[in-house]
């Protein structure tokens, strides 16, 4: 099972960005699925690149940022991420453990 991780963020430092970026990389490990950043900032970011890892910056309304980022999702599993949030360490891969098959919504 995959999972894919939605990022919109706005406004937001391209440093940090890439901490995120980073930390996600290392929490999906190369198997575990896909980072989409959905960049609603009026000044667009540079890209951020990511090695296999699909990575998306479109300016967007708040209101679309997430339905966008969803739209772009490749796998069954989605999970919102706020810009400034970073998850304990192994946290994807407990959700994905945990996950049945009769589950919907989290």
């Amino acid at each position: 099972m995959k999972i894919s991780v939605v990022v919109p963020t706005k406004n937001s430092n391209l440093n940090d960005l890439e901490k995120q970026r980073d930390h996600l990389i290392v929490e999906l490990k190369d198997s575990l699925g896909e980072i989409v950043f959905v960049d609603q900032t009026e000044q667009r970011l540079p890209s951020i690149t990511m090695a296999q890892h699909h990575c998306s910056t479109i300016p967007q309304s708040a209101m679309g940022a997430r339905q966008l980022g969803a739209s772009l999702t490749t796998f069954e599993w989605v999970i919102f991420l706020d810009d400034d949030i970073r998850l304990c360490n192994n946290f994807l891969q407990i959700l994905l453990d945990n996950l049945g098959d009769d589950d919907r919504v989290i």
